[in-house]
Order: structure tokens, then C-alpha cells, then sequence
């Protein structure tokens, strides 16, 4: 970051990369963990979207794990994700909707 911000480089997001070859647990470890790169100070961007992780715990096709995306959208949110990268957008939009609210109110209960 340091050496892309010399550079002139100021909009940086973190996708930590899942999928691309990763193992099965290896995609959990990752989105289990997705906090840890919030000490980067940058936008974390998530792409799950009908991916593999999904798929084969789910044991359905690409297009029938619409459920299990919103599922885990909703933990990359909690985890720290700030961009959906996803094939299904409106339902990744009501996903962000939904936990803005619920982060709107724990927000108020803190103060």
C-alpha cells in the first residue's frame, strides 16, 4: 500500500481472492477471517457469488444457490465486507439493505 500510495495510486480495495484454485476450507478459513483485513484501513470487497464454496457444500448447481450466496453475503457483511461482487444484484442490494438497518440500530444501542 505504501509503495501504490508513492506512486500516486489512492483507491485501493482488498479482495482477499476466493476461489482461484483454494481449497474448500481454505474459502472459509478466508471468509471466517475476512476481519483481519479491515486492519488495511480499505474497502473489502467479497466476490462468492454462486461459487464452488457454495455449491459443493450445498450439493446444487450454480444457479439453483441463490440462498446459500445471500447466507454468506450477509456474513461478509458482518465480517467486514464494504463491495458485493455479485451475479444476483438485486438481491445483493436488499442483503446490504437489510444490514445497513441492522447496523443503523446497533449503532444507536452503543450510544
Amino acid at each position: 500500500l505504501e509503495i501504490l500510495e508513492r506512486k500516486g495510486v489512492r483507491d485501493v480495495i482488498v479482495d482477499p481472492g476466493l476461489g482461484f484454485g483454494k481449497e474448500l476450507a481454505h474459502n472459509y478459513e478466508i471468509l471466517q477471517n475476512l476481519h483481519i483485513y479491515r486492519f488495511l484501513e480499505r474497502p473489502i470487497l467479497i466476490g462468492l457469488s454462486r461459487k464452488g464454496m457454495i455449491q459443493k457444500v450445498l450439493d446444487l448447481p450454480a444457479r439453483e444457490c441463490l440462498n446459500g450466496t445471500t447466507a454468506l453475503h450477509m456474513i461478509a457483511l458482518q465480517k467486514g465486507a464494504k463491495i458485493l461482487r455479485a451475479h444476483d444484484v438485486t438481491e445483493a442490494k436488499e442483503c446490504i439493505k437489510l444490514w445497513n438497518k441492522l447496523a443503523q440500530h446497533d449503532r444507536r444501542n452503543e450510544e
